[in-house]
């Protein structure tokens, strides 16, 4: 009898993934294109860079202009109370169930505060599609322009996070920055457990992405600079990672691969979506003939891998006899 693989022997290959493994995928196509016919490459960020500014404004372009105008002056007021002293500081412990009395003289405490409150929305917008309990656009929006929730847009704020901590399973928000850096040292938790580990020591020595608020058009207005995260790179994994090493292994990983305008890659399909605030790094046009770029409006983050909703906009359904799987508007 043939062994049960023999079948396989002569068989075509196509890569395929999602998010960091949708950029594998299409990697692994450009290096080794005699082992596949094609890829495809969903919702996967191409490029690696160390300050990945353009997430909160994609961010804020996805929540709409009233809805990111009332963020931006709720962090505005709160950026007023943590200038305000101990006063300002005990206030915002309060109205944002802060873990830990807030000191407003550590930067670095302050910026894992605020991180950690931005990217509730930030991390509802990357999981839109597949964390059906968090907050979506409507309801983060609804409560933000809803002034009958609290005459200061920062009331309204402190609810939304209220929401999302509810939501989330968690007490309270974190302001211990060093605190974060000794559970990141531990190396007792098992790897499965905690892969947010292993995904931050690939950013501080392979991709970068660190989303900071260095861009004016987006919803926070409080200062995340791209000096918190490098520092953390360093506390967390010893003084090697200076941002000099960070930026010569950001600057390998893009020769190496190739970028978004760099690639060298073909029978590929790039697939991303206008809801998902990692498609400024992915793919958006045509790369040649046979590599094609499908961007879709309306969904998130690899909503394309997902079955199909009675919900789902009219942009992601399959129309028959069309080239393409998707129908873009």
């Amino acid at each position: 009898m043939p062994k049960p693989l023999s079948r396989l022997e002569n068989s075509k290959w196509i890569a395929f993934g999602g998010s960091y493994p949708g950029s594998l995928a299409a990697r692994f196509r450009a290096k080794y294109p005699h082992l596949t016919v094609g890829a495809v490459s969903s919702s996967a960020p191409m490029e690696a860079r160390l300050n990945y500014k353009q997430f909160f404004e994609a961010v804020g372009e996805d929540l709409g202009t009233d809805c990111s105008r009332y963020i931006r002056e709720a962090t505005q007021q709160l950026d007023d109370e943590l200038k305000a002293g101990p006063t300002g500081w005990e206030s915002i412990k309060k109205q944002f169930n802060v873990c830990q009395p807030l000191n407003g003289t550590d930067p670095m405490d302050v910026n894992t505060f605020l991180f950690a409150l931005y990217m509730q929305i930030g991390y509802s917008m990357i999981s839109i599609e597949f964390e059906p309990n968090l907050p979506k656009i409507q309801t983060i929006c609804d409560i933000m322009t809803n002034t009958s929730g609290g005459s200061r847009a920062l009331d309204r704020y402190s609810q939304l996070s209220k929401v999302f901590l509810q939501k989330q399973g968690y007490k309270c928000l974190s302001a211990d920055y060093k605190s974060y850096v000794k559970y990141m040292q531990n190396k007792t938790i098992p790897v499965l457990k905690e892969l947010i580990k292993q995904w931050t020591y690939q950013q501080c020595n392979e991709f970068g992405h660190f989303p900071t608020t260095a861009l004016n058009d987006q919803p926070f207005a409080a200062n995340i600079p791209i000096e918190y995260f490098t520092q953390r790179c360093a506390d967390i994994y010893g003084p090697t990672f200076t941002p000099q090493y960070m930026q010569k292994q950001i600057d390998y990983t893009n020769e190496y691969y190739g970028t978004i305008s760099t690639i060298n890659i073909t029978n590929t399909v790039f697939i991303n979506h206008s809801l998902d605030p990692w498609h400024p790094l992915g793919v958006l046009h045509d790369l040649n003939n046979s590599t094609k770029a499908i961007y879709i409006h309306g969904t998130g983050h690899g909503r394309d891998m997902y079955n199909a909703k009675p919900t789902d906009p009219i942009t992601i359904h399959w129309i028959p006899g069309t080239h393409w799987e998707y129908y873009m508007i």
